[in-house]
């Protein structure tokens, strides 16, 4: 039971620095929203309003992340930055998971682990943290890698430069309202009529047992 509220714990902490990161003003992209955005917002997909066009995107750039061998080439050096960036994300979520199995099973109240950052080569890709291709790889894990407890997020780090891999509970996460119309896109064009599995990663059986 003790190790059970040290969990708890450790969750309500990541719930409220998410709380603060929203209140600073650097809002990171809602995540799994269940209601579906207006038509409007589809069209906002391209800057310059052309709906057609803004859908072309976004479908063609998922696509480069489903199969980057047959949108650039097997032996292109884009195909595989593309690949390893998967590859980092699912090692990055399984840490993370494992490090709050950890906590769960060897923490309580007076030693646990408090910060959960992870550091990962991601958080120096100018596509994901000022351009708005994380989008993609969150939609990726949740899809294609099968995990969803958690959401990974790319935020400013605080007191210093650079930027941060952190990792939020689902259900306290949700999409803008620009990325939501994206995975809307995204779900009805590649995934219709298919349900959101859960986590099946071994850590993450773990934390939830």
């Amino acid at each position: 039971m003790e190790n059970k509220q040290t969990l708890g714990n450790a969750i309500s902490n990541f719930e409220q620095q998410f709380k603060r990161f929203q209140d600073s003003g650097n809002k990171p992209p809602e995540f799994l929203l269940p209601k579906k955005r207006s038509a409007e917002a589809i069209a906002r997909l391209s800057p310059s309003g052309k709906h057609a066009q803004g859908k072309k995107i976004v479908l063609q750039t998922y696509g480069q992340f489903l199969a980057p061998e047959q949108s650039f080439g097997d032996y292109s050096a884009i195909a595989q930055q593309i690949e390893d960036d998967k590859k980092l994300l699912v090692q990055a979520y399984d840490l993370f998971v494992a490090m709050v199995d950890l906590n769960r099973q060897l923490g309580d109240e007076q030693t646990f682990i408090s910060d959960f950052t992870i550091t990962s080569p991601l958080t120096q890709r100018e596509r994901y943290t000022v351009g708005r291709d994380f989008v993609y790889l969150q939609f990726w894990l949740q899809w294609e890698a099968k995990r969803t407890d958690y959401v990974p997020v790319l935020r400013l780090a605080r007191g210093a430069s650079g930027w941060q891999l952190i990792f939020i509970p689902s259900g306290s996460f949700s999409w803008t309202d620009w990325e939501q119309a994206v995975v809307q896109l995204l779900e009805e064009e590649f995934y219709k009529n298919k349900v959101l599995v859960a986590d099946d990663s071994d850590a993450a059986v773990e934390a939830r047992s």
